[in-house]
């Protein structure tokens, strides 16, 4: 078995579409019920599903976890507990990232719980990438994370509420920013789609 190194410190956040996402040798699934574990420390592991739920990640020099955070009323009610769960599952953490939520009625806890959990991460964490409330009624993220190679795998698609069909919904910069309210990619990250780079010239406004 080869060892894992540490991570470079300069992450990848590599948006794909469903296709390549579904074929992915994922691992250590990160489900959001609470019959399951919600916060987990691993070299792999992946989400799925994330609409007004909270999900990402911190990784570390040594260690990495991701979450995923069900807007319901129990965690609204123990989110400072959560909150300290995730910002304690890594030591010397130096990036995280955060994805999202949604502003919408039908989901009064969404924003709060997110809201919360951003926060926690920038007081906690030197470089914290976010991508901030799903835009689309029917949009959703998946995401799955390689500590060997230090890389994000980020899905978004809309889902056709008449037939359940996945329909692409980022694929490029303009539709990934119509399709969250708000985004912003730390120093020590870097931004792909579809396996190009988006660099800061190319759309400076999201690059802290």
């Amino acid at each position: 078995m080869d060892r894992i190194q540490s991570p470079s410190f300069k992450s990848k956040i590599n948006f794909i579409p469903y296709g390549q996402f579904s074929k992915m040798n994922k691992i250590n699934l990160i489900k959001f019920d609470h019959q399951h574990p919600n916060i987990l420390k691993a070299d792999k592991f992946w989400s799925a599903n994330i609409r007004s739920c909270t999900g990402g990640g911190i990784v570390g020099k040594n260690e990495a976890s991701g979450y995923h955070i069900w807007d319901d009323e129990a965690n609204f009610d123990g989110i400072k507990n959560i909150i300290g769960n995730i910002t304690n599952s890594v030591k010397e953490p130096v990036s995280a990232l955060v994805i999202g939520a949604k502003d919408i009625k039908e989901a009064p806890r969404s924003m709060p719980i997110f809201t919360k959990i951003r926060n926690a991460m920038n007081r906690n964490v030197p470089n914290v990438s976010v991508f901030q409330a799903i835009k689309e009624d029917f949009g959703q993220i998946h995401y799955a994370y390689n500590r060997k190679d230090d890389i994000w795998y980020l899905c978004c698609e809309k889902v056709n509420p008449k037939n359940g069909n996945s329909i692409p919904a980022v694929r490029g910069i303009k539709s990934l920013q119509n399709f969250f309210s708000k985004i912003s990619i730390a120093p020590t990250d870097r931004l792909f789609i579809k396996g190009k780079e988006v660099l800061p010239k190319d759309c400076p406004e999201i690059f802290k």
